[in-house]
């Protein structure tokens, strides 16, 4: 995974979820992590951006005020006791109270009074006093580094977070990436993505042109979800999301290139980003009608929306 921070935004927040040697959802009591600069080497001075530092656990702790899950009128719905500190868009663990071992990762797609909604249906069945925890390690990239003018026009900028835990006596290292961008809106897909396999085009085209298709692709994308009741950021990192853009980028590129066969191939990448778009829109509906397949009896624990026996 990486991380897609901003240039000139200051202190920015990066989040992780531990996970045992399952795969597993597992709230951890401590964490560490160190920032690393990968374009100085192992022995410069400027490699280290953040030394080995304390990450912060997301403290939120609540239980259900009642049943909960799939046999539910609305499996969307969480009834909870408290819905303080609890965030829209921040994942949570939901866990039985019972030691049966049944979790399930939830993201918090609204919040109300007494309820906190899902994003997606749940899989398990969940009981009153049943327990809902924040699970998310935080860790802060630095605006001395986010905020760096020499630093953010490089021709390649990337950085490396690595979050250490244990779980059961057992270490655990998770390296990820993180590139500080210089966007108000961030592209979807980066232009090298974005034009691979249309070299010719590439050629045709200033790289303000490129940029400004980057920005205006994202910008369309995020709107007909938002339109359609879809949070944007849910489908930023999929692939789903990037075919999206890629598709909207060279149906903006096409349409401005001004060739003899440029308008008739900005309207076939229009329409590919057509289908595409109402795929996405539609994969919830898929989900819900995949999670109604099981039944009461089914037991076990879930990873990132997959039920998996005990």
């Amino acid at each position: 995974m990486t991380h897609r921070l901003l240039y000139g935004e200051g202190d920015q927040t990066v989040r992780l979820v531990p996970i045992d040697a399952l795969g597993r959802p597992t709230r951890v009591a401590t964490a560490t992590y160190t920032i690393v600069d990968l374009t100085e080497t192992r022995t410069s001075a400027d490699r280290v951006v953040t030394a080995s530092t304390a990450a912060t656990l997301d403290a939120v702790s609540t239980t259900l005020s009642a049943a909960a899950g799939r046999q539910a009128a609305n499996p969307h719905v969480l009834p909870v006791s408290s819905v303080s500190d609890i965030v829209e868009g921040r994942q949570y663990l939901l866990s039985t109270a019972d030691g049966g071992g049944h979790r399930e990762l939830v993201t918090a797609e609204r919040v109300a009074t007494t309820d906190v909604h899902s994003l997606r249906p749940l899989l398990g069945v969940y009981e009153s006093a049943d327990t809902l925890e924040g699970i998310e390690l935080s860790a802060t990239f630095p605006a001395s580094v986010a905020d760096d003018e020499d630093l953010a026009i490089r021709d390649w900028n990337q950085y490396q977070i690595t979050w250490s835990y244990e779980i059961d006596g057992r270490p655990y290292l998770v390296p990820q990436l993180i590139t500080v961008e210089r966007y108000s809106t961030v592209p979807w897909i980066q232009a090298k993505a974005a034009l691979r396999g249309a070299s010719d085009l590439a050629r045709r085209l200033q790289p303000t042109d490129i940029q400004d298709a980057l920005v205006a692709a994202t910008e369309e994308i995020e709107g007909e979800l938002e339109a359609a009741g879809v949070r944007p950021e849910y489908y930023r990192q999929t692939t789903a999301g990037r075919i999206a853009a890629r598709y909207l980028v060279l149906h903006h590129l096409y349409r401005n290139a001004g060739g003899d066969n440029d308008r008739e191939e900005s309207e076939t990448f229009r329409n590919r980003f057509k289908n595409q778009i109402h795929k996405i829109i539609n994969s919830k509906v898929k989900d819900a009608q995949l999670v109604s397949r099981h039944n009461d009896t089914a037991s076990g624990f879930s990873v990132a929306g997959i039920l998996v026996p005990t």
